[in-house]
């Protein structure tokens, strides 16, 4: 079965992604910042089922080395600060958590070898349409106008992404 690093599994949808991938066999690599005061007895259950990496969404070469590890197929990355009001208090880690953190995950992808047959998954946000001048339903093809540091982060995010598919061939 095919190897799969997950980010943010700590969140609500990553504990969810990680518990549904193990159930279908698949080998699990969740990547988790040191932290002495992190919490993990909600995911008790989920522990002995995945493999934890030690690294940091913020530092290239933990994410690097994390994903030269796990070898990936595919990577999910749900990882980032998504309180909006905490990115006004704290945007410059917002920033590099939400899109310096998906640098990282691409370009640690980007080095392992036949990247395009791996594929990248990315968990953005509705935050990133903000305000439109129309009230309809968001698509995909609305123009981005984040109205948050935290949107802003998520957007930049996605361009990044969307650049690096084209430029460098990332498959996502």
């Amino acid at each position: 079965m095919a190897n799969v690093v997950l980010t943010g599994v700590t969140g609500f949808v990553g504990r969810r992604l990680a518990q549904m991938l193990t159930d279908r066999g698949y080998k699990v690599y969740t990547v988790l910042r040191h932290s002495s005061a992190r919490d993990l007895s909600n995911m008790t259950d989920l522990l002995d089922k995945v493999i934890v990496l030690t690294a940091d969404l913020r530092d290239y070469h933990s994410m690097r080395n994390a994903i030269r590890n796990a070898n990936p197929d595919y990577v999910c990355h749900l990882g980032a600060l998504t309180p909006v009001r905490y990115s006004f208090e704290h945007p410059f880690e917002n920033e590099e958590t939400n899109y310096k953190g998906t640098m990282n995950v691409i370009h640690a992808l980007l080095e392992t070898p036949d990247f395009k047959n791996r594929r990248l998954m990315f968990a953005s946000t509705a935050e990133v349409y903000g305000w439109q001048e129309k009230n309809i339903p968001f698509t995909e093809d609305l123009p981005l106008n984040p109205a948050s540091p935290y949107a802003v982060s998520k957007a930049a995010a996605d361009m990044y992404i969307r650049m690096a598919g084209e430029v460098y061939g990332l498959n996502y």
